[in-house]
């Protein structure tokens, strides 16, 4: 079943997603939809549908959703919890991990604004499964006033993505070869950069698609090379 065909065989709510996320939901989650073990972490329930949604595509899953408005309560059944509260607080989203996680998928379809998506990600992100994934949506707001954004504004969500590329590569910008004494030959002693934070030990890949970014945890040796 692809995502698209989820939301529309949901028993209840209603999906308002960019038509464009389907596919890329699809592409990201094909290696670990079929798990029966998930827990998925949805900030933002609004109308519910996509909650019923989560329901269909990931047989046997365990739901959480968080949402501001109390109103959102009213679609919590048998396998699906909602919290009401704010994204923007950690000590909220602690509380939700320690009660229902470690999460396998946290999808951020919150606020929107700033502040919400980097402390969440901030946050979750560390607290994730080995193997999982980390979603913001709609981060077209990061060009937006509105949302605390702004074209060429600094500390933004696509900022701080763009920060994750570089502490993917930290070993790179660590590495002796950076600098120009590279050239000095055999002046290079053996050299292994040690990751300094989460993000550098755990950030498998960052795969960007418009206004949506999938990131995957996963604990790698870096700057290994293998000889065949």
């Amino acid at each position: 079943m692809k995502l698209i065909e989820a939301a529309k065989v949901k028993k209840f709510g209603v999906v308002r997603k960019l038509e464009s996320y389907f596919p890329e939901y699809d592409f990201n989650f094909k290696d670990i939809r079929d798990r029966k073990d998930l827990r998925v972490f949805e900030i933002g329930v609004q109308d519910g549908g996509s909650l019923a949604m989560w329901e269909e595509y990931f047989s046997g899953a365990e739901i959480t959703g968080l949402d501001i408005d109390p109103r959102c309560k009213e679609f919590e059944q048998e396998g699906v919890r909602v919290y009401i509260g704010s994204q923007e607080s950690s000590a909220t989203l602690h509380r939700i991990e320690s009660e229902r996680g470690p999460f396998d998928i946290v999808i951020d379809d919150g606020g929107h604004t700033m502040n919400q998506q980097i402390t969440s990600f901030n946050t979750l992100f560390p607290l994730l499964r080995e193997g999982g994934i980390y979603i913001i949506e709609d981060l077209h707001t990061s060009y937006w006033d509105a949302f605390g954004g702004g074209k060429r504004k600094r500390g933004t969500a696509i900022g701080v993505i763009k920060h994750l590329i570089d502490e993917m590569h930290y070993w790179a910008w660590n590495h002796p070869r950076a600098t120009l004494f590279h050239r000095i030959k055999n002046k290079i002693k053996p050299f292994k950069a040690l990751p300094q934070n989460v993000f550098q030990s755990s950030m498998r890949s960052v795969y960007i698609a418009d206004s949506i970014c999938f990131t995957h945890k996963q604990t790698l040796e870096k700057d290994t090379v293998i000889k065949m």
